[in-house]
């Protein structure tokens, strides 16, 4: 099984941000509130009928490495490989509220 490389797939992830901003002038700040904004941009994407071979293939990659890393930074999780699916990676992240969220936490 294929062990992820975090540091790619964030260089994957600052693809998607470089992306995001040039093809439709949207700022992504890695909130979980900003997955809303992706979903408007994948609907964009999606406006004029399904995307070419070449065009899915970047954006579910960028679309996808961008939404785990979020998920990483507001849960604290990190990337693994899928059990499943061989060379396909995942999140795993123990918390179910992230930090800002819990009772009692306290961040500088």
């Amino acid at each position: 099984m294929t062990t992820p490389d975090p540091d790619a797939l964030r260089r994957i992830t600052d693809e998607c941000v470089a992306l995001v901003a040039a093809d439709f002038g949207r700022h992504l700040d890695w909130s979980l509130g900003i997955l809303a904004e992706m979903d408007l941009v994948c609907a964009s994407l999606l406006a004029e009928g399904p995307l070419e071979e070449q065009r899915l293939e970047l954006w579910w990659k960028i679309v996808g490495a961008y939404t785990g890393e979020v998920v990483i930074r507001a849960y604290g999780g990190a990337w693994i490989s899928h059990e499943q699916a061989a060379g396909a990676f995942a999140v795993s992240f123990t918390q179910l509220t992230p930090p800002t969220k819990r009772k009692g936490a306290s961040y500088v």
